[in-house]
């Protein structure tokens, strides 16, 4: 069981007691917003999760926490970004959240979101990348050369529509996932449920880049809420064609939702590869702090490998 916290206005709400408008109306209305924070995205990631609200949902976070080995364990999921406090706060309810942690869990390792304020408390930075759909595309002189290579070579880009992508999923997209990013079979199915609540709520765009032959070259996941979009996953078919096929996908959704949204967020970037990729449509890089703690002994602080792995 987790403890009490004793400090005024903070509060752990178990997940059964959780106010969901609440919750998703701050998590709409910060200046952090993140898609897969909503309410409907944390059912499907990590089911049960509990709260830690400040006042009235005036400041929020989500608590994915487990119990392995008598231990509290407190994680991310897999395909979720930037935890931490969302809504408003200052460095002295921040400083309380560390608190917190430091207090009721023996293991801690998340991502903070880009607007908390004490540095020293990060382990190390991620990154991803956004770029504003009202300014114009800065695409890069490589990236607008692989996209006319794509289209010499025939290739176009199709919607795919809501019965065929659930085929093409398991054709194209799972293989990536386990294949080429090693994810076990948890972890992809957890992909899977995400893309399956992202199109129930018609949240979900998915694009293909296809040839004269109609044989898919690139497939990508997008998706919307409010005035965002996030790239989810997507991949390269056979990647030795080095055809452009993903730049030209990437192209076609941005100018797809400029019209539509105010912000695409690339939703990664932490290989160099990616981070030429998304920097090549003009996206800017944002820098995010990564906390860890471990008050584990030490002979047993070989077990965090082991959790890492437990149903995330």
């Amino acid at each position: 069981m987790l403890n009490n916290i004793q400090v005024k206005n903070f509060k752990i709400v178990k997940h059964n007691d959780i106010d969901f408008k609440k919750w998703d109306f701050t998590i709409l209305n910060s200046t952090y917003f993140n898609i897969f924070l909503l309410s409907s995205y944390l059912n499907t990631i990590h089911p049960k999760w509990d709260a830690l609200v400040y006042n009235d949902y005036e400041a929020i976070c989500p608590l994915t926490h487990k119990v392995k080995y008598t231990l509290q364990y407190y994680l991310q999921p897999l395909f979720v970004s930037q935890f931490g406090l969302t809504g408003k706060f200052n460095l002295e309810i921040e400083q309380v959240f560390f608190n917190f942690l430091k207090m009721n869990y023996s293991i801690v390792h998340i991502e903070l979101n880009q607007n908390h304020f004490l540095p020293e408390l990060k382990s190390y930075t991620k990154h991803t990348f956004l770029l504003d759909l009202q300014i114009a595309n800065g695409l890069n002189t490589h990236t607008k050369r692989k996209i006319k290579l794509a289209e010499e070579c025939g290739l176009k880009i199709i919607e795919v529509i809501n019965e065929n992508v659930t085929a093409l999923t398991h054709a194209y997209l799972l293989p990536f996932l386990k294949e080429q990013l090693k994810l076990n079979n948890t972890a992809i199915q957890k992909a899977v449920d995400i893309i399956i609540t992202a199109q129930k709520q018609k949240h979900l765009k998915v694009f293909i880049a296809t040839d004269n032959n109609h044989i898919i070259h690139a497939i990508g996941y997008f998706i919307t809420y409010s005035s965002q979009v996030v790239y989810f996953k997507g991949t390269t078919i056979d990647k030795s064609a080095n055809n452009g096929a993903m730049h030209l996908l990437m192209n076609y959704a941005i100018n797809y939702f400029k019209d539509k949204l105010n912000h695409f967020d690339f939703a990664g970037g932490n290989t160099v590869g990616l981070e030429q990729f998304y920097k090549g449509f003009g996206a800017l890089k944002v820098s995010y702090p990564v906390y860890r703690h471990n008050r584990l002994p030490k002979i047993i602080k070989l077990m965090l490998k082991l959790l890492t792995k437990a149903n995330f």
